[in-house]
């Protein structure tokens, strides 16, 4: 099987076209045969995405650009973390 990059060499964008492609790969090869079930194709097609999602953010680090993946931020209130509040006050 010859690697087909799911990412743009010059850009670091998803090729999706090129993922969709990877995936029926994958999902023939999991399967042993081209005819597989919707559900091969749907694992293989989760699979090839967060794999392109890794190469675009090792091609991003490696450039030394920002890292733009989405985050949780969590709010604390004033009073402290929710664990906080728990503990025994020691005399």
């Amino acid at each position: 099987m010859t690697y087909i990059p799911m990412i743009h060499p010059d850009t670091g964008e998803i090729d999706h076209l090129a993922v969709a492609e990877r995936a029926q790969l994958c999902a023939a090869r999991e399967y042993g045969s081209p005819d597989f079930p919707p559900g091969y194709l749907r694992s293989a097609t989760e699979w090839c995405m967060d794999r392109a999602q890794s190469e675009r953010y090792d091609w991003r680090r490696s450039r030394g650009l920002p890292d733009d993946r989405p985050m949780c931020t969590m709010v604390v209130p004033d009073w402290g973390a929710s664990g906080d509040s728990f503990a025994r006050a020691r005399k």
